[in-house]
């Protein structure tokens, strides 16, 4: 295997460190070429012996801006989904802290050689205000980059606890009974619903999550399936958890119990193997949180007739052209000119399509339905 895809395969510690500690290469160059060396520069050439201003650490030209801003997110989308296998997300929000602190040295070791008529009191006065405003805005704005690329990227997906059980009681016998005070016991919630399947969730404030789902067997009618996964919930993805897996544990016995309160001649037993529809239906509302946003989105274009991808490529291109035409002024081509064209367009295209792209997806959600 070779060296590359070797680390691509590693779901350690150390992979994600490598690409982390790559990017925050990245963004402090792009941080001392664009930002700190100009700043310096022009502190350096300043006649005052004490300069009454503080290093602002963060571009005020709207590319070098939007470039800050979009980089991180577009390449921690990239390493993400194509760097790791499993999927791990590389947050932004390490990059910045790496980058602060890397420059925030490289701006020390610049100012004590560049100007070395400042005392440290002088160069306290002028980094100390700066650098921690400009590294409260830096973080902030990783947060906000992070929960981006986290939308984009979907969690991270470690190995879930999943059990199924079978049932010796027919589908709609066992539909019936549970529901009700069970449900609002343990706080379910319904989340996909078909004439032979029916899947709940529940989730904890600490991050305890069980799937529970309920369906007929496809091979003995009159016995149903009960499928369950356990799993802990967290802002980068789901991951295995005893609690949770506790958690799953008391909930079946509770129903359990309740199954027996309505019949005694009722039993439960596990099943070897997870592999029937109904428990795949399970892990697919389980994992829901860690699909990627674009490759669902990209999925959906692709399944799409040609009439519609040929009318959203012309919407788009149309958009780009009054852009680029407004962004240059090209033939007289003012603000509410280009504003003007761009809600006519959009709106043609809501009522030319938006219906019958509707209709489309509806189509294709039932589709979809077990």
């Amino acid at each position: 295997m070779a060296p590359f895809e070797k680390l691509r395969r590693e779901d350690s510690a150390v992979s994600l460190l490598f690409w982390t500690a790559f990017l925050v290469a990245i963004q402090t160059i792009l941080s001392i070429s664009a930002i700190v060396s100009p700043t310096i520069a022009q502190i350096s050439g300043s006649t005052s012996s004490t300069p009454q201003y503080a290093i602002i650490l963060f571009p005020t030209d709207p590319l070098i801006m939007a470039v800050y801003i979009g980089l991180p997110i577009i390449l921690c989308t990239v390493f993400s989904m194509y760097l790791f296998h499993p999927k791990r997300i590389v947050s932004p929000l390490n990059v910045s802290i790496g980058t602060i602190t890397v420059v925030t040295i490289s701006i020390t070791n610049k100012m004590a050689n560049l100007v070395p008529s400042f005392t440290s009191t002088q160069l306290l006065q002028i980094m100390g205000t700066g650098v921690v405003f400009c590294g409260m805005l830096l973080i902030t704005l990783a947060l906000v980059q992070t929960a981006v690329v986290r939308w984009l990227v979907g969690g991270n997906l470690g190995k879930l606890d999943r059990r199924s059980y079978s049932i010796n009681k027919d589908y709609e016998t066992i539909a019936r009974t549970v529901g009700g005070d069970f449900l609002r016991f343990w706080n379910f919630r319904l989340k996909h619903k078909t004439k032979e399947c029916l899947v709940y969730k529940t989730r904890y404030p600490d991050g305890r999550t069980v799937v529970l789902a309920i369906g007929s067997n496809q091979k003995y009618k009159r016995k149903t399936i009960l499928a369950t996964v356990a799993f802990r919930t967290s802002f980068y993805g789901l991951e295995s958890s005893d609690r949770a897996s506790d958690l799953r544990d008391r909930i079946i016995r509770d129903l359990t119990g309740k199954l027996e309160e309505n019949n005694s001649s009722l039993s439960i037993s596990r099943l070897n193997s997870s592999g029937d529809r109904v428990s795949e239906v399970a892990y697919d509302v389980a994992i829901k949180p860690t699909l990627s946003k674009i490759e669902i989105t990209r999925e959906f274009f692709r399944k799409l007739p040609t009439y519609y991808k040929v009318a959203i490529a012309i919407t788009f291109v149309a958009l780009i052209g009054m852009t680029i035409g407004w962004w240059f002024k090209i033939g007289g081509f003012d603000s509410n000119t280009y504003i003007g064209s761009v809600v006519f367009i959009l709106i043609t295209f809501l009522f030319e399509l938006g219906f019958s792209l509707r209709q489309e997806v509806s189509r294709k959600k039932e589709d979809l339905e077990y």
